[in-house]
């Protein structure tokens, strides 16, 4: 893993907990505590989104090889 994704890590986590803390007005305390929550919702949400960009990435290869 590069040095600069193991240092960003960190606070780009925190920062996604404070913009939901943000964005739903919940209490800072209660977005911390539900923190690990947030990260692995996120990074489920993201990786569905690139699951479908390589499938449709795929699928559109498909169509224009065929004669």
């Amino acid at each position: 893993m590069r040095r600069i994704l193991k240092w960003s890590a960190g606070p780009i986590c925190l920062g996604a907990a404070l913009l939901v803390a943000w964005f739903f007005e919940l209490s800072t305390e209660h977005v911390l505590v539900l923190a690990p929550v947030i990260v692995l919702g996120a990074a489920a949400v993201v990786g569905l989104l690139v699951l479908w960009a390589a499938a449709a990435r795929d699928s559109l290869r498909g169509v224009r090889r065929r004669p």
